[in-house]
């Protein structure tokens, strides 16, 4: 997103962490003011529609387990991005959601969809043996004909500033700003 463009974000699950962000945001009166609408279980595909037609982009919060939400935006969505933790259970679950989404291009012939690693350690030793660990496995995955992700070399480190972010209302950038 750049400035200027009018976004919108969907929360669709229950922990409701971009709803908690936005009304932070409010509470802590920055702008820009982002509208944040809360969709829990439901079937939003047809709202998601109508929400293009309003805002330059439409972003949605699935959570990060398969639901009706989740379902339901993947058959209207450009692309779906998939954060990952390098940690055994997390790994072990990307064949079913890449089940979930290669079922659903059927579909949404339109879907791309991209995997990250999220909350990577930032401890040199546990990031050379766990993340490497995780990474390659992800990689071996990737050589499968099944997978429809595509895997991005870039992660995410577990910082502190991700957390205090949605505490204070403020984007990380913003945050490191002040």
């Amino acid at each position: 997103l750049s400035f200027g463009q009018d976004p919108v974000i969907v929360d669709t699950d229950y922990q409701g962490s971009c709803c908690v962000f936005g009304q932070n945001r409010d509470a802590n009166g920055i702008q820009p003011r982002l509208p944040i609408i809360q969709k829990i279980d439901q079937k939003i595909s047809e709202d998601l529609k109508s929400l293009a037609k309003k805002y330059s982009h439409v972003l949605v919060d699935a959570g990060g387990y398969d639901s009706v939400g989740f379902r339901s935006s993947l058959l209207v969505a450009d692309i779906v991005i998939t954060p990952i933790l390098p940690a055994d259970l997390s790994v072990d679950t990307l064949p079913l959601i890449n089940q979930v989404v290669s079922d659903v291009m059927v579909i949404n012939e339109k879907l791309k969809a991209f995997l990250f690693v999220n909350k990577a350690p930032t401890n040199a030793a546990l990031a050379k043996s766990e993340l490497t660990h995780h990474i390659d496995t992800i990689k071996s995955l990737e050589k499968l004909d099944s997978l429809v992700y595509k895997f991005c070399t870039q992660t995410i480190s577990d910082r502190v500033v991700f957390r205090h972010s949605i505490r204070e209302g403020l984007g990380v950038i913003e945050l490191m700003d002040h």
